[in-house]
């Protein structure tokens, strides 16, 4: 691979003035830039990931209270219909 070519200004030609830094310097730039770019996202995806599933297990905690809450009704219904019937067959 060639290097790659740099024209910086200085103050006191005035002109541009060439100069040469290696491709794999630039490369390396590039590459660090990179991986910190993806750190930072994997670390955003991450957090906010880490909050959905915390939601999550609120949410399901409390529709497990509900659902028990439900449950206990049934079977109290249940059991006072049993207590209904047999009483309306005691009428008898």
């Amino acid at each position: 691979m060639g290097s790659v070519i740099w024209y910086t200004h200085t103050e006191d030609e005035g002109q541009p003035r060439r100069s040469e830094k290696g491709s794999r310097g630039f490369l390396l730039g590039g590459f660090a830039v990179a991986v910190i770019t993806a750190g930072f996202a994997f670390l955003g995806v991450y957090i906010s990931n880490r909050k959905q599933a915390a939601l999550v297990a609120y949410r399901l905690e409390k529709l497990e209270e509900k659902v028990d809450k439900h449950n206990n009704v049934v079977e109290r219904m249940y059991k006072l219909e049993s207590r209904v019937e047999t009483l309306e067959k005691q009428k008898m």
